[in-house]
């Protein structure tokens, strides 16, 4: 899925072409707002740790700080699952839980981490943290194997992990520099976790879930780029 500069979530299949190659084609699309000038800042799918869900749906961050729910019908096209406002600045993620069906999390410019529970389709604020940010929050990963383990980026340029059991404050904070626009956990060794910087390149974090504390960096790169890194983990960790 794409989240669109346009205010739209897109959907595309990859498949072949013709002359043996593979290429993407758009199947379908769900315009997200009505507000002008509105963009979709990111996705995220609530099947993404786990195929066992009631419907699949995604949620979609916006500029004008909601989150957009959309699913995904089970002939492939989308329709609204209703909408969270959230926050009054820029919404720059949204993230399920990956234990929890009905739990997803967001962050915003305002400098807030937020927890909502969308039962019965309603979105009911369970957690926020209002002082740990000096700067927006870009990003939030559930850990798909350990339950209660949520790790939260921002533009104050530092890394914090939670507890979701208890919201109001990281258990472990680790400053990383350049401002952090994604994080990922390792799907193949919990421990850890890849950081893209915006202005520092990237690194690969080791966290002690056990003692609750990061230990030292597993590697940094910092050349090659001149514009936001990105990160994903290929089949092998890191």
């Amino acid at each position: 899925g794409q989240a669109g500069a346009d205010g739209g979530l897109h959907v595309y299949d990859l498949g072949e072409e013709e002359g043996g190659g593979r290429g993407l084609r758009l199947e379908s699309s769900f315009r997200c707002s009505n507000t002008p000038g509105s963009l979709a800042l990111s996705l995220d799918w609530n099947d993404r740790c786990s195929a066992e869900r009631r419907r699949r749906c995604a949620a979609v961050s916006m500029s004008e700080g909601k989150v957009c729910l959309v699913q995904m019908r089970s002939d492939g096209t989308l329709c609204s699952a209703g909408e969270v406002e959230g926050h009054e600045l820029e919404c720059w993620i949204a993230s399920w839980d990956c234990h929890a069906e009905d739990v997803m999390y967001s962050g915003a410019d305002d400098g807030l981490l937020k927890c909502w529970d969308l039962r019965g389709g309603g979105s009911t604020l369970l957690h926020a943290d209002r002082r740990s940010f000096q700067a927006g929050v870009t990003c939030i990963q559930s850990h798909a194997a350990l339950q209660h383990c949520l790790a939260v980026g921002s533009y104050d340029e530092t890394v914090k992990i939670y507890d979701t059991r208890n919201m109001r404050s990281p258990v472990a904070e680790k400053h990383v520099g350049g401002g952090v626009w994604r994080v990922k956990w390792c799907p193949s060794d919990p421990s850890l976790l890849a950081v893209a910087r915006m202005h520092a390149g990237f690194a690969v974090l080791k966290y002690d879930h056990g003692a609750g504390k990061f230990l030292e960096n597993i590697m940094e790169y910092t050349g090659g780029h001149e514009s936001l890194g990105y990160r994903e983990w290929g089949s092998g960790c890191p």
